[in-house]
């Protein structure tokens, strides 16, 4: 607890001013994973709420992938935010957190980065990190009709070799060294980000994000491996991000548009 109460300290002294944009910033030293955690708690807790675990034993990507945070090696954070919009108004999200943690990054010196659809962040053709969207829709109970969404990202600070994972993976001590910030001003700066991105998106939605989405896409031009839920495989070759947020790929000489619920995709070279 004391570690977590002095992290808590250190990242609301990163945040400064900026603290004022959070109905709550909370700091725990285990989870199983924040975005579930605030998924539990609901509607009732404060809008923008931020937490911050220091380990995360059961973290979740896409498709239900598990995700473990070693204990003081990865960013794990989420921010909860309480909406009357419908989910389709906030289809591409991920890719705008994306983009504003990826430029966020750019402050200590990271100016490397890529984003894979959609929701990977990489350093050359390793992930560093990645984004989870997740919703709780309103009860039958519930006079206000707000939908809770929770936006979790993390981010791989120092890893320790345990990661069992299916892809290359990287860290910021391997591209930053002893210029690698504390897991503190990492979540300040990451927490703004994605609170700025929310925000954008309320005003412009994807179109706020989408132009420097292109110039930071690592698949555009790429053959590319399309695993769909069914397990069968196609290949493609990716042409960019739709509007929508969808990937368009051109498959048998045929341009297609592929939702992220849908599929999963991996450069082939």
């Amino acid at each position: 607890m004391r570690l977590a109460a002095e992290t808590r300290d250190a990242l609301l002294a990163a945040l400064g001013d900026s603290v004022d944009r959070f109905g709550a910033v909370e700091v725990v030293d285990s989870l199983d994973s924040t975005n579930a955690e605030l998924l539990r708690r609901g509607i009732a807790q404060a809008d923008a709420s931020l937490l911050l675990a220091l380990e995360q034993t059961a973290g979740r990507g896409r498709h239900g992938r598990e995700w473990r945070t070693p204990a003081g090696g990865q960013l794990a954070l989420s921010l909860a935010v309480r909406t009357q919009r419908p989910l389709t108004d906030w289809q591409g999200l991920p890719l705008g957190v994306g983009v504003a943690v990826a430029d966020a990054l750019r402050r200590f010196g990271i100016d490397s980065i890529g984003l894979k659809w959609p929701n990977d962040l990489l350093l050359g053709d390793a992930k560093c990190g990645g984004i989870l969207l997740e919703s709780r829709l309103p009860s039958a109970a519930s006079h206000d009709g707000e939908t809770l969404l929770v936006i979790g990202v993390g981010i791989n600070r120092q890893l320790d070799g345990s990661m069992a994972v299916d892809q290359p993976v990287t860290d910021l001590v391997a591209a930053l060294g002893e210029r690698t910030p504390s897991l503190a001003e990492l979540a300040a700066v990451v927490g703004i980000a994605i609170i700025d991105a929310v925000d954008a998106h309320v005003l412009q939605g994807l179109a706020a994000a989408l132009p420097r989405f292109e110039q930071l896409d690592v698949l555009r031009g790429r053959e590319l491996g399309i695993v769909h839920a069914d397990g069968s495989e196609r290949v493609g070759t990716a042409l960019g991000v739709a509007e929508d947020g969808t990937l368009r790929v051109r498959i048998a000489g045929v341009e297609q548009r592929l939702l992220s619920a849908d599929v999963s995709v991996r450069p082939r070279r």
